[in-house]
């Protein structure tokens, strides 16, 4: 909707700040987690983030707020995306490192993710006009039916085999 690059914010509203609420003590709870060893606890936490940022994108329907032509609120819209999406890059970081680490890179962040340090997922490390780089998905989708095939083709294939002699 903004052409691959970051928008300036305009005024946020009451959904917009809950988001970065939500990004801000997520920052928290992971960090206060990851240092008491608590990994199942921040990869909860940071969960629901993820899960938070899929709602406020239904909630927000940029793609209503595009034919509608009200780039203000579109432009505002997609910044919080972005941030909280670069909030997420930088979490997941430590516990998917390649993930997180393409994640950085398509979201058009310089550097490595994971020499950024916790403090580069505080919200506002955006900088309107940077440039998305898109890429292949991170998580693509899995068309069950193929992954069965596959798994039951690998499986006749091994199943007649006699088990061989330790030499």
């Amino acid at each position: 909707f903004c052409g691959g690059v970051v928008p300036a914010p305009g005024k946020a509203e009451a959904l917009d700040d809950g988001l970065r609420g939500l990004a801000e003590s997520t920052y928290t709870a992971v960090d206060q987690a990851v240092r008491s060893l608590h990994v199942n606890v921040a990869l909860a936490e940071l969960w629901k983030l993820v899960r938070a940022v899929n709602k406020y994108i239904d909630d927000a329907k940029p793609w209503v707020l595009a034919k509608e032509a009200d780039p203000g609120r579109l432009n505002t819209v997609m910044y919080h995306v972005f941030e909280a999406l670069r909030v997420i890059s930088v979490l997941i970081a430590p516990f998917l490192p390649r993930t997180g680490q393409a994640f950085w890179q398509q979201l058009g962040q310089e550097g490595r993710v994971d020499q950024q340090g916790i403090a580069a997922a505080a919200w506002g490390g955006t900088r309107p006009g940077t440039a998305v780089q898109g890429g292949d998905p991170l998580f693509p989708r899995l068309e069950v039916d193929k992954v069965f095939e596959e798994l039951l083709g690998s499986q006749a294939g091994t199943s007649n085999a006699q088990p061989q002699a330790a030499e």
